[in-house]
């Protein structure tokens, strides 16, 4: 197929804003079709013009540098990176010119696809939905998020594809169409940094469901600010939600995983698991390998996920968090856990109820690192100024050798569980928890 195509050519001069992953795969989709099409590049790294993807290519033009945000309306497209912050007021002034590869993608194919967002656990939730769809012997595509951009996956999609498609925040800011079935698992405060307010970032999110239609299905897990979205916007959707699953087709769904031992940490893990089967289900998967989907479901790396036994100390990566109520649902699924690395880059969070929590479990060592963990310590320290529990370290490093330090007499359970980004150490999440099991394996010796 070749649907999105057939609606870019029409267009003349045409811009791609922001040359990530995302800005690659629209170039190469574009040039797939059309070698003398001219394109433009605009990015604040001066260094794009010299990538090896542009050699021979007379038909580009690049605006780089600190002002390549200026003179946007004067192009007919505009195809928008999802790391690219705009303003609302910009959004609204470029119109219909401003486009991303989600909102393209979705004017083709929504009827065909599964759509996953929320601030935490969207993900897991979006692997297991595919694992769960593959299972069943459903033709069904990774994309997004945790996938490859759905511009690479067009030629192979069919008319029985399903399409799971994991959608951040960047990447909904601007569409015009929703999923036909859409998840919304949690709302938290998070990327405040990247958005003016708070209304900006759920604003961004409610477009999985703004755009639905009435035979479209919304679903909507139990976490208060989820509820509160949807209420807000009242979608014309047909919604489900915690307490209509028992009522319904899919009582079977929580029957089942209940009859897993702990299939995964983390009650709201295991609830955006079947809220997972039940969008599965109503795109084809087989309800009858509904336990085995569960039974051999592995979680994702980073994600509460077991490193293994290092001295006695069960050591817990869950570098993923990067909001408080992340490490507080981390602490309820290891309810054991002696010792919590805390702390990373600061973006404008707020610790006040995490603070709070852990002040209350006395028994528990709290290791902050980094800026957010300065915050985090300082505030621990005016609640109790005699509690030794509390500790600061410079990086995770020296995190890592103190948890061997105390735990001295063997056993016991380490989390990492930051609360927050990794930007300023490491270059994402997951270089920040390949390096904790670096820490582990050095200090374990």
């Amino acid at each position: 197929m070749n649907k999105i195509w057939e609606n870019i050519k029409q267009y003349k001069n045409i811009l791609i804003l922001g040359f990530g992953k995302e800005g690659e795969s629209s170039y190469s989709y574009i040039r797939r079709y059309a070698e003398d099409q001219h394109i433009n590049i605009a990015d604040k790294n001066v260094e794009v013009q010299n990538y090896k993807i542009f050699a021979g290519d007379n038909n580009i033009d690049f605006v780089l540098g600190e002002n390549y945000l200026e003179n946007l309306e004067k192009y007919d497209l505009i195809i928008k990176a999802p790391g690219l912050p705009l303003t609302l007021e910009t959004i609204s002034k470029l119109g219909d010119k401003l486009t991303s590869q989600a909102d393209l993608f979705l004017r083709e194919y929504s009827k065909q696809t599964i759509g996953i967002t929320g601030s935490k656990g969207k993900s897991t939730t979006t692997t297991f939905i595919h694992h769960f769809l593959t299972l069943s012997n459903v033709d069904a595509l990774l994309v997004g998020n945790i996938g490859l951009p759905p511009f690479e996956v067009e030629s192979r999609i069919k008319d029985s594809t399903v399409i799971v498609y994991e959608l951040s925040s960047h990447m909904l800011q601007g569409v015009r169409t929703s999923p036909h079935i859409s998840l919304l698992l949690n709302i938290f405060p998070e990327h405040l940094d990247y958005y003016k307010d708070m209304d900006s970032y759920t604003l961004a999110k409610a477009q999985i469901f703004i755009h639905q239609k009435s035979d479209d299905i919304l679903i909507v897990s139990d976490d208060s600010g989820a509820k509160e979205l949807v209420a807000k916007y009242s979608p014309k959707s047909h919604i489900i939600n915690w307490d209509s699953i028992p009522d319904k087709d899919f009582v079977f769904v929580p029957q089942a995983f209940a009859e897993i031992p702990n299939p995964i940490r983390g009650e709201h893990m295991q609830h955006n698991l079947i809220f997972g089967a039940v969008a599965a289900c109503y795109m084809g998967a087989d309800s009858a390998l509904l336990l085995l989907a569960f039974d051999t479901f592995e979680s994702l790396p980073h994600r509460l996920q077991v490193l293994g036994e290092y001295k006695g100390i069960t050591f817990v990566n869950d570098s993923i968090s990067t909001i408080p109520e992340a490490t507080l649902a981390a602490l309820k699924a290891f309810p054991e856990t002696n010792i919590l690395i805390v702390g990373g880059q600061y973006r404008n969070v707020h610790f006040d109820n995490l603070v709070e929590k852990i002040s209350q479990m006395p028994e528990l060592y709290v290791f902050c690192i980094d800026e957010s963990g300065k915050i985090i310590f300082d505030a621990l320290e005016n609640i109790h100024t005699d509690n030794v529990h509390h500790r600061y370290f410079e990086n995770l490093e020296l995190a890592t050798k103190a948890c061997f330090e105390t735990l001295t007499n063997g056993g016991g359970t380490v989390v990492l569980s930051p609360a927050a980004a990794s930007f300023n150490q490491y270059k994402n999440f997951e270089e920040r928890g390949h390096a904790f099991l670096e820490y582990i394996k050095k200090f374990a010796v």
